[in-house]
């Protein structure tokens, strides 16, 4: 976190993270396997609103592209709850050319972990 200095509480925060999946979702008829995302939030005191990009990885090796955007809450640093939409910017594999968007709800634990809710639609190419 970089702290801005016009605002108490205000700060830039940059993050990259891997995901695994608990539960993974079945998507072209392969399993997720894990995630790798890259986020830039603008913080202000326990509240964060921010983008970021996320590449997952299918059972197959196959690749998915992914853009969200949302907000959060915070408490000592690490996600509370949080909220916000995604859209599939491209994949490889069975996955190139994949359209679809939808939305994801996050609860933070108290070893600093999250986890996630993702609901959405996709549309292969013909």
């Amino acid at each position: 976190m970089l702290k801005v200095g016009d605002h108490p509480g205000q700060s830039l925060m940059i993050s990259k993270g891997k995901c695994t999946w608990p539960k993974p979702m079945e998507i072209a008829g392969t399993q997720t396997k894990e995630d790798v995302g890259t986020n830039f939030d603008n913080v202000h005191g326990n509240k964060a609103q921010g983008h970021g990009y996320v590449v997952g990885t299918l059972a197959n090796g196959d690749k998915m592209y992914v853009h969200i955007q949302g907000s959060s809450t915070l408490k000592d640093g690490a996600v509370e709850t949080a909220e916000g939409t995604w859209s599939f910017t491209g994949g490889t594999g069975k996955l190139k050319g994949v359209k679809g968007k939808g939305s994801y709800k996050g609860k933070g634990a108290p070893d600093g972990s999250a986890t996630y809710e993702v609901e959405g639609e996709y549309e292969l190419p013909k």
